[in-house]
């Protein structure tokens, strides 16, 4: 039996443990306000996929930085979202981070190093 089927994250909301490890390329399909225990929070869907994303301020702030400050903006681009453990309240916690994916530059190309 494994540990997933045993407790089901039956959550519309990502989970560390839903990426089992993985880093994941994902398209944002739409920008919603999610309601929370604690509050609202901005969240993430993703095209083709069930569940979504509630951004904290961490990752909002690395994705506003590549792709802008509007939400709105973000639809159509895409977000790797992957794993990690971070520190909160003192205590090592499963986390989800996103990045934005950028674009490669050519080996010619004139970025100055």
């Amino acid at each position: 039996m494994k540990v997933s089927e045993a407790f089901p994250n039956n959550s519309k909301w990502l989970s560390a443990s839903d990426l089992q490890g993985h880093e994941v390329k994902v398209q944002i399909t739409a920008v919603t306000v999610a309601e929370f225990d604690n509050g609202n929070k901005p969240a993430l869907m993703f095209a083709g996929k069930q569940k979504g994303l509630a951004l904290n301020r961490t990752n909002a702030k690395k994705l506003a930085a590549s792709y802008g400050d509007d939400m709105d903006s973000w639809l159509g681009k895409e977000v790797i979202i992957y794993p990690e453990v971070v520190e909160f309240q003192g205590k090592q916690v499963d986390s989800i981070r996103a990045r934005p994916v950028l674009p490669k530059a050519d080996k010619d190309s004139d970025i100055p190093w």
